[in-house]
């Protein structure tokens, strides 16, 4: 009798450790999430050298890591919006959600985190080039060519009923072509766009307008810092100011992991 429990026993212990050995052969993730890497294969026998058979990035969740020039760093914060065109997939939008804790001594950059919502198109290693906007605020632009400067200071040549008035002006921001006036001019005055310099107060000229260019849909942001972006209506030769402007630091990014566990 003894020994037939024994025998038991043994087949029990048996028994247990070919459960242990089916259990082991289930692979649970410990989080939910998306696999962004496998290196286990059908057949092939795991073992703690081989390193993770997979790589699960918690929650889904992707974010993109840029460089950003260094003398546009002070003027990031977290929380930011960053719009961001990803190679294959078009603008994404996001929010500033680390900043870099040193810059590099040889290229001056540091490296930026955004986080992203959700989107299954979203791949780690994905190219991305973008803005940080850094301010919005709404102002008067006008082209930049209508800008005049030299050391007496800025100016620009308004034209009213016909005759060339020539204005000081305090400009501010410029982006793609478009110098935001802070003082001095009012939305909706004609100025000379081109050509300026050849014209004194009291010229008479026959204004007219040019086409408008297509204004970038909404958010679209400047392409280097403290520079703005064209207003909704931009000003032509014989056009007229117009106003909105917004400053954003430039982003070149790729796609990183976030909480990537093996």
């Amino acid at each position: 009798l003894a020994v037939a429990r024994a025998a038991a026993a043994q087949a029990r212990a048996a028994r247990d450790i070919a459960q242990i050995n089916v259990d082991r052969t289930r692979i649970t993730a410990p989080v939910a999430g998306r696999v962004s890497s496998r290196n286990a294969q059908i057949g092939a026998i795991a073992t703690a050298s081989a390193g993770p058979m997979f790589t699960l990035i918690a929650d889904g969740s992707i974010e993109f890591e840029g460089e950003v020039i260094e003398t546009a760093l002070p003027a990031l914060r977290p929380g930011q919006l960053a719009e961001l065109d990803v190679a294959g997939v078009g603008r994404i939008t996001g929010q500033v959600r680390q900043l870099p804790a040193a810059v590099d001594a040889t290229t001056r950059l540091g490296l930026v985190r955004v986080e992203l919502p959700a989107d299954e198109r979203l791949l780690i290693g994905l190219f991305v080039s973008g803005d940080i906007v850094t301010e919005r605020r709404g102002a008067v632009t006008v082209p930049a060519t209508a800008v005049l400067a030299d050391a007496s200071g800025e100016r620009v040549q308004v034209v009213e009923g016909g005759v060339v008035e020539t204005r000081a002006v305090r400009a501010g921001l410029l982006w793609q072509g478009q110098r935001e006036i802070t003082e001095g001019l009012a939305a909706g005055e004609t100025v000379i766009a081109r050509a300026g310099a050849f014209f004194r107060s009291g010229d008479r000229v026959s204004a007219t307008t040019e086409p408008q260019d297509t204004p970038p849909p909404d958010g679209a942001m400047a392409d280097n810092p403290g520079e703005a972006p064209p207003a909704a209506a931009s000003g032509t030769p014989g056009g007229q100011a117009s106003a909105a402007s917004e400053a954003a630091a430039p982003l070149a990014a790729q796609a990183a992991e976030t909480g990537a566990r093996p």
